[in-house]
């Protein structure tokens, strides 16, 4: 029936991976995850403003680029770019006070908005991880991942900017980050960055996040 071949047509085009070129114009903000990234699966033209350890904070104020004299923050100021790719939270997972890193995190759209005004922005969900390690961490935990996911989700909404749950790329049924991706239960090896890289590149047309209509339960 032609109605569902031109459906299958439809999904092909939406989940075609676009090429290295795509990336060229591409900035990526993040920690030592996102450092992973570039150096397992990223195209070589993408430029990359990541650091171990890195926060919604240390955007603002770590001198870590340029011979480290100038921060993230400025370096966008300096430099325009046609989309820009973040993740963070993974290092503020242990701030006390969720609201500050959420408060935070939403002056860095501003930052990013006004300095880059023609750029697409994309907000990436924290990745999980692995089961061992967030049954034997405090901070560091999948409840606690989601926790903040939700908050970065309802961020995007306000900011109109897109949340890509990359996070679906690399959990396993249950959420978590499978064992066989990871050493550490934090990190991944270059299988699994490569399945996030590939997430990237077939979700290049996402859309604004919008508030989800949820049916009440009551």
């Amino acid at each position: 029936a032609p109605t569902e071949n031109s459906t299958t047509a439809l999904t092909e085009i939406a989940t075609v991976a676009v090429g290295d070129e795509y990336f060229a114009d591409a900035c990526f903000i993040g920690d030592s995850r996102t450092q992973g990234l570039m150096m397992y699966s990223a195209p070589e033209s993408a430029t990359f403003l990541a650091l171990k350890g890195m926060t919604v904070e240390s955007f603002f104020k770590n001198k870590a680029f340029e011979k480290k004299t100038k921060t993230a923050e400025q370096m966008l100021k300096k430099h325009k770019f046609g989309k820009i790719y973040i993740m963070l939270g993974l290092n503020e997972l242990g701030w006390s006070y969720s609201n500050l890193f959420i408060k935070r995190y939403g002056e860095l759209i501003d930052s990013i908005k006004e300095s880059q005004p023609k750029a697409k922005i994309f907000v990436q969900s924290i990745l999980p991880v692995s089961a061992d390690k967030s049954s034997s961490h405090k901070s560091f935990n999948n409840p606690r991942i989601m926790e903040y996911n939700r908050m970065v989700f309802n961020m995007c909404v306000e900011k109109q900017v897109i949340y890509l749950n990359v996070r679906e790329s690399v959990e396993d049924k249950k959420g978590n980050l499978p064992k066989e991706a990871t050493t550490d239960g934090i990190h991944m090896n270059k299988a699994y960055c490569d399945k996030w890289m590939q997430y990237l590149r077939t979700h290049t047309d996402a859309s604004v996040a919008q508030k989800q209509e949820v049916a009440s339960t009551s």
